[in-house]
């Protein structure tokens, strides 16, 4: 009994949550065009927006390589003498 009980139950349950799925007509007309032009003007002004972020982003100048431990080593060497120290 208490099978029948829980399976019931659990049928119950699953059927609740495929109804909640289903797609239903709209019962309301369509937005106003009011709203539409809202929208429309909404989606201008996020267009020129984001236009305007990818133009500063083109004027920024490219980084130069940032080399942090650059004053610590030592100088580079001339290329003739590499090795070439008579230091005793």
């Amino acid at each position: 009994m208490r099978v029948v009980l829980a399976a019931s139950i659990a049928l119950a349950l699953a059927s609740q949550s495929a109804h909640a799925q289903q797609r239903r007509t709209p019962s309301l007309p369509g937005p106003s065009d009011k709203e539409k032009a809202a929208a429309q003007d909404q989606r201008d002004y996020t267009k020129s927006t984001d236009d305007a972020y990818k133009a500063t982003l083109q004027r920024i100048p490219d980084a130069k390589p940032v080399d942090p431990w650059g004053n610590l080593r030592a100088p580079a060497a001339p290329a003739g003498s590499a090795g070439s120290s008579s230091a005793k």
